[in-house]
């Protein structure tokens, strides 16, 4: 195979999946481009897709990007954590806690019941990818998904921490 380098974490393969096709006018050579990890190289659980064929050899280069590359990449960062945040009070600036402070106070008009049993409780937020993030490519435009979870939990004032709860999130782009 051929590979290279994209980071610590992973290498991206393109190797030729066929033989190049060598015409008058131009030549052919479909490349893999899959993302592996680098620590357990194994294949991603997607198939690659049948790129379109050649219609017009009117320009020098065609290249034909599809959305395989992405969701290998996906996948490979899911498997190292990457994609996982933990947010702690102090992260949030300064000039932002009022508004913004983790915090049961900051929150009890959304969570009035937690604010009472815990008042004035430091917040953790755990932003988990619970799946590879998605991306899907097609004529009409490009549309991604990174699926996952918010965890909260509360500090009280003998630093104990316990789960609050857990919500499913989905971020999609379009």
């Amino acid at each position: 195979s051929v590979t290279m380098e994209i980071d610590k974490y992973s290498d991206i393969d393109y190797r030729l999946l066929d033989s190049p096709v060598y015409a008058s006018s131009h030549m052919e050579a479909h490349h893999k481009g899959e993302f592996f990890l680098q620590s357990h190289a194994t294949e991603a659980p997607y198939s690659v897709p049948p790129l379109p064929a050649v219609s017009s050899t009117s320009s020098m280069l065609y290249l034909w990007v599809t959305d395989y590359m992405a969701n290998t990449a996906g996948y490979v960062y899911k498997q190292t954590g990457l994609l996982n945040y933990k947010v702690t009070p102090d992260m949030v600036p300064k000039q932002e806690r009022k508004l913004f402070g983790l915090n049961t106070t900051t929150f009890k008009t959304y969570l009035p019941k937690l604010y009472s049993t815990c008042p004035g409780c430091a917040m953790i937020l755990y932003l988990n990818n619970s799946a590879p993030a998605t991306l899907k490519m097609s004529t009409s435009g490009i549309a991604g998904t990174v699926p996952g979870t918010i965890k909260i939990d509360v500090t009280d004032k003998e630093n104990a921490t316990t789960n609050a709860f857990v919500l499913g999130a989905e971020v999609n782009v379009a």
